[in-house]
């Protein structure tokens, strides 16, 4: 499944750096990722979908990050709404003339709203969305599995909330109406109940009446839908659990409490209550408390105006409208869009590091052995991602490795114009065109020819290099028979990828050699390109000179199939992905994880 990724670039650093040793102290988790101090994105609203994230700014565009799989953090550019609604996998945004746009995964049809149709509101919720018309009809579209997409004929609504499976309605005199899975009878409200607002989950039904009682039907094998006979000013509805908020700002839950999320903290009292599957509490001071399994969903101790729940990441609304998430960070759901410039950039197998325009280091993707971790408080002049490890090169001369430990240190007291980072090795080249490399030196990647002197180098996935000379003839020196000898002529440019490589001749032709079990080194003929990239897997790409992208090689993933109508002025081909760098300093990628938006 294709996925792409927008990161806001510049023009890319270039420094003479001096090599010391790599070491992995002090290294971070993935804790609080927040929008910085400076000219930071100020949102009115926000949604939480499954894996992603989209807030609403002041100036109505809709900003969205995270896992992008289905396009659903690819919010529109030219768009401008007064709210949005977000759902599992698609998110949707309520133009001022009544319009809904929809992006993101439309399996279903739910980001394909229909035509002609304008709304006052919208809901969105897994696989289907909803709005309400002027009128009070309500229209929804998408997954219809178990009717949840079929509101009844002739019913009017002063508003809708969907579940994952199912739409429930508030009439004009506070009856409740609902449609979809009903099994439990959590889709049969009680006839001659009028509410002021409704609360849902997938399994139970809630509703507050004008007098404060709480009624809740459907689902009761935890006494989830039998509530006390209490006054509430506000109710949360979980998985299996429902807490209402009394006068006096305690709170009171009831139904499964294996987890302590029906055991509300002792003294507390709170102003506001908070949906999803972990109970949350706001109190007046505008602090969150929550309780119960999830710890790493426990909020910071700061005001906010607001909070909401995703999958397993949670994010809230500041009084300035700044924002703030945390929790699961698979796919960068948790990591707020910097209004910082990135200004270079640097895939590797399966993650991707950036440096902002203050020499921060930000990544994301894979970070099992901690390479998308970079050190706190380190600024740096070039970054360098490989396999499972990136260095971080400073403007001091020192250079930072964090993540995979195979490489060794690098040579002390070596100037380099230039550094790339393989899987297991890392080459330099110094300032009068030497190539050094160090780290594993089983297949001989340390030792490039004595006396070379090169224009470029490159490294790839395996232990192999090569070295494009100022004559613009290739050597390469490595692992692989298939890569030895390179093939004869001149080049102006070369891409070092898996076990194959790619150069570019003068007349913009390309030509590739090493393995080609998937066509990676097959270039289509009568192609001209201005640059190649030979991935860290089995495809490559190119830009041809009118600025469109075509790849060639294994497309499992949609690595190798650009997005249409796009052009760029830079591509890179990592493991099972691509991306292209704009002339406007958007970088688009497609393919597999990681699927974040910057």
């Amino acid at each position: 499944m294709k996925s792409f990724i927008a990161v806001l670039l510049a023009a890319t650093a270039f420094a003479l750096i001096l090599a010391t040793g790599c070491g992995n102290e002090d290294l971070p988790g993935q804790a609080i990722a927040e929008t910085p101090t400076e000219n930071p994105y100020i949102f009115t609203s926000l949604g939480v979908g499954e894996l992603h994230t989209c807030g609403l700014r002041e100036d109505g565009v809709a900003v969205c990050w995270g896992n992008n799989e289905y396009g659903q953090s690819l919010s529109p550019s030219d768009e401008t709404f007064v709210s949005i609604s977000v759902g599992g996998h698609h998110s949707c945004g309520l133009r001022a003339d009544g319009a809904a746009v929809c992006w993101g995964d439309s399996g279903s049809g739910q980001s394909s709203p229909p035509m002609g149709e304008t709304f006052e509101s919208l809901t969105s919720s897994g696989g289907h969305t909803c709005g309400l018309r002027a009128d009070g009809a309500a229209v929804c579209w998408g997954w219809d599995e178990f009717g949840q997409s079929s509101p009844p004929p002739g019913e009017t609504f002063a508003s809708i909330i969907a579940a994952w499976n199912r739409t429930c309605g508030l009439r004009m005199d506070g009856t409740a109406a609902c449609w979809g899975m009903g099994g439990d009878g959590q889709s049969s409200p009680p006839p001659d109940e009028s509410f002021e607002s409704l609360f849902v989950s997938g399994y139970h039904t809630c509703g507050l009446r004008a007098d404060g009682a709480a009624v809740c039907w459907g689902w009761d094998p935890y006494g989830q839908s039998s509530p006390p006979d209490e006054i509430f000013t506000d109710l949360m509805v979980g998985d299996n659990h429902t807490c209402g908020l009394r006068v006096d700002g305690t709170v009171i839950c009831w139904g499964y409490n294996d987890y302590g999320q029906s055991t509300p903290p002792a003294g507390e009292t709170f102003v506001s209550l908070i949906a999803g599957a972990l109970p949350c509490r706001v109190r007046a001071d505008g602090v969150a408390i929550c309780w119960g399994i999830h710890e790493q969903l426990a909020p910071p101790e700061e005001p906010f105006i607001s909070l909401i729940f995703g999958g397993y990441h949670m994010c809230g609304l500041r009084a300035d409208g700044t924002a703030v998430c945390w929790g699961n960070n698979e796919f960068g759901q948790s990591s707020l869009p910097s209004h910082e410039a990135i200004v270079s950039i640097s895939a590797g197998s399966g993650h991707t590091c950036g440096l902002r325009e203050s020499g921060d280091a930000v990544c994301w993707g894979d970070n099992g052995v901690g390479q998308s971790s970079p050190p706190v408080n380190e600024t740096f002049a070039s970054i360098s991602a490989g396999s499972g490890s990136t260095r971080g090169l400073r403007e001091d001369g020192a250079v930072r490795c964090w993540g995979y430990e195979g490489e060794s240190t690098a040579p002390p007291g070596e100037i380099f114009a230039s550094i790339n980072v393989g899987r297991s090795h890392t080459c330099g080249l110094s300032e009068d065109g030497k190539a050094m490399c160090w780290g594993w030196d089983e297949f001989g990647a340390p030792n490039p020819t004595v006396g070379e002197t090169f224009a470029s180098i490159g490294v790839g996935d395996l232990v192999n290099a090569c070295g494009l000379r100022e004559n613009g003839t290739v050597i390469c020196w490595g692992i692989s028979d298939k890569l030895v000898p390179s093939p004869d002529g001149t080049f102006t440019s070369i891409s070092v990828g898996l076990e194959h490589n790619c150069g570019l001749r003068e007349d913009g032709s390309a030509v590739c050699w090493g393995d080609n079990s998937s066509g990676q080194s097959s270039p289509p003929v009568d192609e001209i390109f201005t640059s190649i990239s030979a991935a860290d897997w089995f495809h490559t790409c190119g830009l041809r000179e009118d600025g469109t992208a075509v790849c060639w090689g294994l497309d499992r993933y949609g690595q190798s199939t650009p997005p249409a109508d796009e052009t760029f002025v830079s591509i890179s081909a990592g493991y099972e992905h691509t991306c292209g760098l704009r002339a406007d300093g958007i970088a688009m990628c497609w393919g597999a994880n990681p699927s974040i938006v910057r």
